[in-house]
């Protein structure tokens, strides 16, 4: 990873104190909306926050006000993951930004 991105995505930890994740999954109504005839989930990928995991849903977001709750996120069903890639770790508390 380049110096200029890991500079990136630690400012960004410093926001919020969470752990930053890529997640690959398979969407499953990705097909419906491409113009090409495809028979099979597309798979993708999403950087954010990783805000909730549970047995059932992954939540991460990538948009929010500084001194507020994330607002602009994407919750993955645990079925269409196939990889959860922790780029920075988030600190127990969270960290001023001044």
């Amino acid at each position: 990873m380049s110096s200029v991105f890991k500079k990136i995505l630690n400012r960004l930890e410093l926001i919020k104190g969470q752990d930053i994740v890529e997640v690959t999954f398979d969407d499953p109504t990705e097909y419906d909306t491409n113009i090409a005839s495809i028979c099979e989930p597309a798979e993708c990928v999403a950087v954010g926050w990783l805000e909730k995991k549970t047995s059932r849903i992954i939540n991460i977001a990538w948009l929010k006000e500084t001194r507020d709750e994330p607002y602009v996120g994407l919750s993955i069903p645990i079925g269409c993951v196939r990889k959860i890639r922790t780029l920075v770790k988030g600190s127990k508390k969270r960290r001023s930004t001044n």
